[in-house]
């Protein structure tokens, strides 16, 4: 998977309602590929709010 397809892919996911995430694998690629430390910072904080919002999700409906 390269780059371009995976932004894709999430802008798609995220514009049309439907919140995809990123799993821990494919942060591991995304780190791999990436080429300067701002690529870095996006991928982990892009990770870091989908987290944020399945743990709000979990919270209000009382799945915790």
């Amino acid at each position: 998977m390269e780059k371009v397809e995976w932004l894709k892919g999430m802008a798609v996911a995220t514009l049309g309602g439907i919140e995809k995430g990123i799993n821990e694998e494919e942060l591991d690629f995304l780190m791999s590929i990436a080429e300067t430390q701002e690529e870095r910072d996006l991928y982990i904080s892009i990770y870091n709010y989908f987290l944020k919002k399945k743990s709000e999700e979990v919270i209000k409906n009382g799945w915790f």
